[in-house]
């Protein structure tokens, strides 16, 4: 009986499959047709449950700024965590010191940056890429699990008289509501305009209602953020404000606990010592040195205490010993030059385990500076992670920079819906005003116009000049051209940066505007996001070639080449080609993003520096030589580079009567690999002279007997570490005396 059930049932199948052969044949379409709606039919109800059950966001309050609340005190034990590093709870404990917190009230925990305004008023701003991970109370075996107790006279009060309220995978179910919104709008409904980091924090963190409880002077809320299986510390160092919020009568609005604990992510086991100088100095006069102790992956460490030894140079003057206290990643020296030259500090711990050399340090009589910066950094007033001071003191600090600059983007992402607010743009002037100090460090009010589509230019003011926000979402300043019409007689400079890049969607085709305007004075050629020299060359845009695994085979198969294609017309070269005098800079575009670059899109090159020769250290000397481009661009290191024309330096526009005589001066932080001075004719790039494996240090001379036209001349380093280097244009014009 079984066995005839089983023929049965074997027949049917046979029967079956035998049917479906016979539609096959009879149209061979149905052969592809089932497997493909196999294959559509799980995107097609993903589909539908993103058309029909997502709810998008659709209003979502700014974060709303209020005075700090002073009647508590806020215990972040411990208060670091070495990036990368194993995994720990962090406990964070709230005392209310003053008044009470009613039955009703509330306590919220979130992770940010505390901005404090100028009017004495504080916000939570979200941090992208904090690298933290997301609180969660679904599971206790699975990291970053929040646990909550509260004690009243060394009690524990009862879990039944509060209730705690979070979102679990908070970020990922705001992600799919947001899209749903964008999704909306595209269908032609107008909406009211969001920033979607409000809309991100109001999803995260964890609050704490008091229902049947009153809180008094004296209790404590204690909250263990990955109690079992422990919080993830981020791939990179960064801080974090984990801010407690106090709803004190249950009104809805939170003010931030004046104390704010505040975690930190930090460098690892110390590898090396980093020693930082000025590229020029004068005979006899005393010169600043910052020594600084990084890991293996050139994160500032604060795990080395203890004596290092100096070794200058003969000719240098430098103390003997230098004592890096505990808790500290640098040190500053005094030093003094009495020899003309080309030399180098060295350093080395007591054990010989840690080493550093400097950048070279050219010791003369007289002549300009050359100072160190970099001026496109992003803080968390647009979508950076730290706040503008945080940037500025750290640059001034332990970077050893000159000058700096912080422009945050107007709108900072496709997503984004509204510019930068009133008291933002403030804060952001107001920042770059407090941290000038004429002598020490220089700083310029900035923003950055960022167009997806056109380009985007960073907006740096002149000394004098009114800094004024002018979005690209306002009509009158959509485009390059009007921008760069409205700026035009004031002491602004516009710096077109990374155009080779290529966005998700597609090529942006950059656009340069019109080669006639006089306040585009630079481009930045190289930054943390690659090189747009020219196409093919070294170090190209990239975003997702760290990421590991099946993830990023997708992500690359996806995105493909990042970078601009061959006749794009987006690469700097092509601009040059096209009549924009445009000096070579680079910056860093730096983020301060604590997220592993292994998990996804992240930054896969180091930030770029700019070079500037210029009389001193004031804001009106700086400018005047950014102006004029007499500018080195690196890609991080230090490289001494000069370039002249008939006496002329970089920057420079003059004519000749004839073949031009070309001088070039480099002292390398490592061997020279590649020096090249490149020309343009009007008709096609040529390198006219180069170099190759030569040392650190090249001086050479020539004239170039084929000039017969209008032509410009750039030079480039590569050195044998990859580092490179740039100094120029140079542009020269054909004079029409015979010669």
């Amino acid at each position: 009986m079984v066995k005839t059930r089983k023929e049965n049932r074997a027949k049917a199948f046979l029967g079956m499959i035998g049917k479906l052969s016979s539609a096959v044949k009879r149209n061979p379409l149905l052969f592809l047709a089932i497997p493909a709606g196999i294959v559509l039919t799980f995107p097609l109800l993903l589909f539908f449950y993103f058309l029909f059950l997502v709810r998008p966001i659709l209003k979502a309050k700014p974060q709303e700024a209020l005075p700090p609340d002073k009647g508590a005190n806020t215990v972040i034990e411990p208060d670091s965590i070495t990036a990368k590093g194993a995994p720990c709870p962090v406990r964070i404990t709230f005392e209310l010191k003053e008044g009470f917190i009613s039955r009703g009230g509330a306590l919220r925990i979130r992770p940010g940056r505390v901005l404090k305004l100028p009017d004495g008023r504080w916000k939570l701003a979200l941090q992208w890429a904090a690298g933290w991970g997301e609180i969660q109370r679904k599971k206790k075996d699975r990291p970053n699990y929040a646990a909550v107790r509260i004690w009243k006279n060394g009690t524990k009060v009862c879990p039944e008289k509060i209730s705690i309220e979070i979102q679990n995978n908070a970020y990922r179910k705001t992600l799919v509501r947001w899209l749903k919104r964008k999704f909306i709008q595209k269908l032609g409904f107008k909406l009211e305009p969001l920033n979607p980091k409000d809309a991100f924090l109001d999803s995260a963190g964890l609050t704490v209602r008091f229902v049947d409880e009153e809180i008094v002077k004296g209790d404590t809320v204690e909250f263990v953020i990955g109690e079992g299986a422990r919080l993830t510390p981020p791939a990179a160092p960064i801080e974090t404000d984990f801010a407690v919020e106090i709803d004190r009568t249950g009104s809805g609005k939170f003010h931030i606990a004046e104390s704010v604990p505040t975690l930190r992510a930090t460098g690892g086991e110390p590898a090396r010592l980093e020693i930082i100088a000025p590229s020029r100095v004068f005979m006899n006069k005393r010169f600043r040195v910052v020594i600084r102790c990084v890991d293996e992956h050139g994160f500032s460490t604060t795990h080395y205490s203890g004596k290092l030894r100096i070794f200058p140079d003969e000719g240098i003057s430098a103390p003997e010993v230098v004592r890096l206290a505990e808790g500290e990643c640098f040190a500053r020296i005094e030093c003094v030059c009495s020899k003309a030259g080309i030399l180098k500090i060295r350093a080395r711990d007591e054990s010989r385990t840690l080493l550093g050399e400097s950048n070279p340090i050219e010791c003369g009589a007289g002549g300009n500076l050359l100072l160190w910066g970099d001026l496109h950094t992003h803080s968390i007033i647009s979508d950076g992670t730290m706040e503008p001071a945080y940037l500025y003191e750290k640059a001034a600090g332990e970077l050893g920079r000159d000058f700096a600059a912080v422009p945050d983007h107007d709108i900072w992402s496709l997503g984004e819906e509204r510019s930068r607010t009133k008291e933002e743009f403030e804060l952001m002037v107001a920042e770059a005003n407090r941290y000038y100090v004429p002598g020490h460090f220089v700083t310029f009010p900035a923003y950055e116009w960022t167009h997806h589509h056109r380009g985007h230019r960073t907006i740096i003011f002149g000394p004098g000049e009114l800094p004024v926000l002018l979005s690209h979402k306002d009509r009158r300043f959509d485009t390059p051209e009007k921008i760069l019409t409205a700026l035009k007689g004031k002491r602004v400079i516009a710096v077109p940066h990374h155009p080779a890049w290529k966005t998700h969607l597609g090529e942006m085709f950059f656009d340069w505007g019109s080669p006639e305007f006089e306040n585009q004075r630079l481009v930045e050629v190289y930054s943390t996001h690659g090189c747009s020299e020219y196409y093919g060359c070294p170090k190209p845009i990239s975003h997702a070639t760290l990421i590991e695994g099946i993830r990023g085979k997708i992500y690359r198969a996806f995105l493909r080449e990042e970078y601009a294609g061959p006749t794009s017309g987006s690469y700097v070269r092509d601009a040059l080609a096209r009549g924009n005098k445009l000096g070579l800079c680079a910056g860093s575009d730096d983020h301060q993003v604590g997220a592993d670059p292994r998990k996804g899109i992240g930054v896969t090159y180091n930030g770029g520096l700019t070079g500037v020769y210029c009389a001193s250290l004031t804001r009106e000397s700086v400018w005047d030589a950014i102006y004029q481009r007499r500018i080195i661009a690196t890609t991080g290191e230090r490289i001494i580079i000069e370039l002249v024309v008939n006496g002329y330096p970089q920057g420079s526009e003059i004519t000749s009567d004839g073949p031009p005589e070309i001088r070039a001066r480099i002292a390398g932080t490592s061997p020279l690999a590649l020096v090249e001075v490149v020309k343009f004719d009007g008709n096609d790039y040529s390198t006219i002279y180069f170099l190759e494996d030569t040392g650190a240090f090249a001086d050479f001379t020539f004239r170039d007997r084929g000039f017969s036209s209008d032509s410009f001349y750039y030079l480039r380093v590569i050195q044998s570490d990859e580092s490179m280097g740039w100094a120029g244009p140079i542009w020269v014009s054909r004079s029409n005396r015979r010669t």
